[in-house]
């Protein structure tokens, strides 16, 4: 699905837990070329991409410091700062593109104050919730062990999101977080039980 526009983004190492191919986007045209790949996409079909968000942690209001998007094909990390968000609104709307987030009011507040409302969202907290009720832990790293038998660490949560280049560190975490949750989707997605929040 990104082949075409690889030249013009850094490819990252591989997945480690899935072996998808994994770029970083720090640049306008390539931002705005996968948007518009996801947004075509959606006119045909309905499909569900991960999403998380990383934010500065000691700045208020809160900055939004990195996307990150996992597709059936792909893990993007993109950098937004500075960037024109018009396309990235148009996706965050669309209602043929499912959001998979974690606790997605958290990333509803922030794109908030960006002009963006993020429609169709499968909430995989509020999922959790509905299915185990308060006997478990809904934390992200919990559910992610629960369902896939994965250790996530979060020692990169509270970093420097701002700092460029970003750490390899960061850049696997960052990837870790959109891309575990699309696998829960991916899991759950022919169950009865709901998410939607």
């Amino acid at each position: 699905m990104f082949i075409l526009i690889g030249e013009v983004m850094q490819v990252l190492p591989s997945s480690r837990n899935t072996g998808k191919r994994c770029f970083y986007i720090d640049d306008q045209h390539s931002f705005d070329s996968i948007m518009s790949k996801l947004l075509q996409k959606a006119v045909t079909e309905k499909f569900a991409i991960g999403f998380d968000i990383e934010t500065s942690v000691d700045r208020r209001p809160i900055k939004l410091a990195l996307l990150q998007i996992t597709t059936s094909k792909a893990n993007l990390v993109i950098d937004p700062v500075g960037k024109d968000l018009k396309l990235f609104r148009l996706v965050m709307a669309s209602e043929n593109i499912v959001k998979v987030i974690h606790y997605a009011q958290y990333e509803k507040s922030v794109l908030k104050n960006y002009g963006c409302e993020i429609n169709n969202v499968f909430d995989t907290c509020i999922w959790s919730r509905n299915t185990y009720g308060r006997e478990k832990s809904h934390k992200l790293q919990d559910v992610v062990y629960r369902e896939l038998g994965m250790h996530m660490s979060k020692e990169e949560q509270t970093s420097d999101w701002f700092r460029r280049p970003l750490t390899d560190s960061q850049i696997y975490y960052a990837v870790f977080d959109s891309e575990s949750i699309f696998m829960i989707y991916e899991r759950i997605n022919n169950s009865d039980d709901i998410g939607w929040g």
